[in-house]
């Protein structure tokens, strides 16, 4: 037996060619594959296979019928991960951020005879170690050349990356929501694929405060910090991209700070939630988002709370919006998305190109770049998603994303 991955080394978002041959015509295998995170903990998945009359399996074209997953799944073996030994892994949601994006993921595909369990599995590398056929694969979120930053500038706090490459490059500022910290592996794949990117934190990491009312001010100065950069191309205005909380002053960016011109907001609110946004002495009051969850206000006092909360991201006439919604998300309700783009309905065709809704069937709350480990549940919160499609509406919405900033942005 024989098992090939191709590429061995490329950026994560990149699709694996995976193959199996030197079998015998129609035999039952197993594909087992295995990834630690930056904690040492190791996430694994399995998927059977028949082998063709030729005794090859190749993943792209073939389903797997049973496992972690079923079906024409290219990258299954990846999405469908979950923590070696937890019993109930979809319950329990251990959420996969890659902490440190500087160095690979280094990903190991093995090739076993029958259906087999991961019990048989762990007892076959026991057994025969090294005579067991496996390939590993480094799977890369920083691309050979792109270079990182620690940023200690004032108050900003983050990481500030740039390509590989001469530039000039469209700028995009990056955060994400109420998890706190900074997490920069979608920057650092942004950048990997052509963006200078700052990866912004603005509570709980270093120096900055712990959770509560947010100053706009701080995400100001990361844009006119992230515009005085050299090699970043800004004439076309600066991109900002967050998810739920962060969508929240993602959208207000654009009414109070004209260079910002393009705005990706992942399941977010139409209105302010949770804590109060601030700007220049302005207020914008926020939502009681957990009153509303656990029933305790009214369905009148939630119509009011809304229309004190909404803040009118469409006056802002310089920017265009990419929202993009999960159907099966529990936290942020996909119909907020679908209320944000009526605002945009008019006579007039260029304003209604100003806001695009993508809302993805199946996909839950976190929608990340893909091919990664699936998770639905963090610390005891459902955040919703069907696995298989939520995965692919990660690959769907990833290259949304990219196209969206390269027309917005590219000079």
């Amino acid at each position: 037996m024989e098992v090939v991955v191709n590429p061995t080394s490329c950026i994560i978002d990149e699709i694996l060619h995976i193959k199996g041959s030197n079998l015998t015509a129609y035999a039952l295998v197993t594909f087992y594959a295995t990834m630690a995170d930056d904690d040492g903990c190791v996430w694994h998945s399995r998927a059977y296979y028949i082998a063709d009359v030729h005794g090859e399996v190749d993943v792209i074209t073939a389903p797997s019928v049973g496992g972690s997953y079923t079906g024409v799944q290219p990258m299954g073996l990846v999405w469908s991960m979950a923590i070696k030994g937890d019993p109930d892994p979809e319950k329990h949601g251990f959420r996969f951020v890659k902490k440190d994006v500087t160095q690979p993921l280094d990903l190991v595909i093995s090739i076993h005879s029958g259906h087999v369990n991961f019990s048989d599995i762990a007892s076959a590398y026991e057994r025969d170690g090294e005579e067991i056929a496996s390939c590993k694969c480094k799977r890369y979120y920083m691309a050979t050349g792109v270079s990182r930053q620690e940023v200690n500038d004032g108050r900003l706090r983050g990481a500030f990356y740039m390509p590989n490459g001469e530039g000039p490059f469209p700028g995009i500022l990056d955060f994400f929501g109420s998890s706190g910290g900074l997490m920069e592996h979608r920057s650092a794949l942004l950048a990997s694929r052509g963006f200078t990117v700052l990866s912004l934190a603005f509570f709980n990491y270093k120096d900055l405060p712990s959770w509560g009312d947010i100053d706009l001010e701080y995400f100001e100065e990361g844009v006119d910090w992230l515009c005085a950069r050299p090699g970043v191309f800004s004439e076309r205005g600066i991109g900002v991209i967050s998810v739920s909380k962060g969508s929240d002053i993602a959208l207000l960016l654009p009414s109070h700070v004209p260079k910002v011109t393009a705005v990706v907001a992942i399941n977010g609110f139409d209105h302010n939630t949770e804590v109060e946004i601030k700007y220049k002495g302005e207020i914008h009051k926020s939502f009681p988002v957990q009153k509303y969850r656990e029933k305790i206000l009214t369905i009148d006092e939630i119509i009011r709370s809304n229309d004190i909360c909404d803040f009118h991201f469409e006056k802002s006439t310089q920017a265009r919006f990419l929202l993009l919604a999960g159907a099966f998300d529990r936290w942020a309700n996909p119909i907020a998305s679908q209320r944000m783009l009526t605002r945009f309905e008019s006579s007039d065709e260029k304003e209604l190109r100003r806001c695009e809704l993508v809302v993805y069937p199946g996909a839950g709350h976190l929608l990340e770049p893909p091919f990664a480990p699936f998770c639905r549940y963090v610390s005891g919160v459902d955040f919703g998603g069907e696995r298989k499609l939520h995965s692919k509406a990660q690959e769907q919405s990833w290259a949304k994303i990219r196209y969206f900033f390269t027309e917005c942005l590219h000079y």
